[in-house]
């Protein structure tokens, strides 16, 4: 399609064909590739003291950072491949500039790589950053979903960012502890039918969502803590023994995700801000 557009609008050379445009493609990415300056490990440079000599800066920069894994393509032979690539995409929103008339739409900028093939993934994102104006007296934050790759390439880009764990990625897994738990709803009530006052599995989720949203991850892991002793314990009798219960499936894959919670929010506990009060 590409070939046979250049071809309707430029006046080129019929011979002009798919395999030429991919390798002049090819060659220019390639040229870009080598202006791209060193990797290094630590961006921030300067005093603090040279912060205050620093012109006014334009609004703040958001960043939003998050990391898929996918899954190369079938063999000849239509088999799945187990060749698996992790990619992170990202885009940087520039809230205004300060020369800028008003009613100027914000300024935005996406980028993309693929962690086992970019050598420079890190001077990607600030290179990026730079061309949008970024100053080291600039407020920028960098929203990321948690994962220790889509984390640390951030890290030691600019002197006072603040590294937020998104709200989407804790409320998407208390979602599916939300799907797993009404599903046992009824076998919870008869579970606990000795103990009136105990709360039902759905409203103790919506306590550690609670206490996520304003910040209070050490809250959150009691609740996720109790909750996970109470279905440890789903074919346990009274007196502790073992004994086999309706919903012990269920109960045992909700285990698993409120394990992977518990995992995660220790995990980014450093990252979990008060999303209720920003």
């Amino acid at each position: 399609m590409t070939t046979e557009l250049l071809h309707e609008v430029l006046p080129i050379d019929q011979k002009h064909s798919v395999s030429t445009v991919r390798n002049h493609t090819l060659r220019a990415a390639k040229r870009k590739e080598q202006m791209l300056g060193d990797e290094q490990a630590i961006y921030i440079e300067g005093a603090p003291a040279e912060l205050s000599r620093l012109p006014i800066p334009d609004g703040p920069l958001t960043v939003g950072l998050d990391g898929g894994i996918v899954r190369a393509r079938r063999g000849t032979n239509g088999d799945q491949s187990g060749n698996l690539f992790e990619v992170i995409a990202g885009k940087s929103i520039l809230s205004f500039r300060r020369n800028d008339p008003e009613g100027t739409a914000s300024s935005s900028k996406c980028f993309a790589l693929v962690r086992s093939v970019d050598k420079k993934p890190k001077r990607r994102l600030f290179e990026l950053l730079q061309a949008q104006g970024m100053q080291a007296n600039q407020r920028v934050s960098f929203f990321s979903d948690g994962g220790d790759t889509v984390r640390q390439l951030p890290a030691l880009l600019h002197p006072a960012a603040e590294h937020i764990l998104d709200w989407f990625h804790c409320t998407m897994r208390i979602t599916v502890l939300q799907q797993c738990a009404r599903g046992l709803e009824q076998q919870w009530s008869a579970h606990v039918a000795h103990d009136p006052e105990e709360e039902s599995l759905e409203r103790r989720l919506e306590s550690v969502k609670h206490y996520l949203w304003h910040g209070n991850s050490g809250k959150a892991l009691e609740q996720l803590r109790w909750i996970g002793d109470d279905l440890d314990g789903w074919d346990s009798d009274q007196e502790g023994e073992h004994k086999l219960q309706v919903g012990s499936e269920g109960a045992a894959r909700m285990l698993k995700y409120v394990r992977e919670l518990e995992t995660y929010i220790s995990n980014n506990a450093g990252y979990i801000v008060n999303y209720g009060e920003r």
